[in-house]
């Protein structure tokens, strides 16, 4: 925010420039607080995602991920996001007995997001046992909007 310099003599504090300036920060203010949808897609996807605007231009990105709808949805929020690295984790419980336990790796950059990695598994329970009842050597997270704040 652009600091407005009041005078007392001959410069009126009520100005002008300072008027718009006032007007300018209240703006920024505001716009700060909007998030900006930067990408959007109803069935997820796997692949690499191209932001509708750079990262660079956010101070934060809010990045929606699940591996399918009805294991919910998790979110995760990356600080000053050009050129950082973020982990997508899922630990859904599932109707049954399982519990799953999904990661993927993701890099940001300008406007785009790739997937670098990511694997996953399932543990079913009953009663006291567990035992690992599938692995998954691919990455099943899918991420299915981005917001960015500024």
């Amino acid at each position: 925010m652009t600091k407005i310099t009041f005078t007392n003599g001959t410069t009126p504090a009520l100005n002008a420039t300072n008027l718009n300036q006032m007007q300018t920060n209240i703006e920024n203010a505001i716009n700060a607080l909007i998030p900006v949808q930067l990408f959007n897609n109803t069935s997820g996807t796997l692949s690499t995602i191209t932001l509708s605007e750079t990262s660079a231009n956010f101070t934060y990105l809010e990045i929606f991920y699940t591996r399918n709808t009805a294991d919910g949805f998790s979110s995760v929020k990356v600080y000053s996001p050009n050129g950082k690295y973020a982990n997508l984790m899922l630990i859904p419980a599932q109707i049954s007995n399982d519990i799953g336990f999904y990661g993927a790796r993701i890099y940001i950059n300008g406007t785009s997001i790739t997937f670098q990695n990511g694997k996953g598994m399932t543990i079913n329970g009953s009663g006291d046992n567990f035992f690992k009842s599938g692995y998954a050597t691919t990455n099943e997270i899918k991420i299915f909007r981005v917001i960015g704040y500024r």
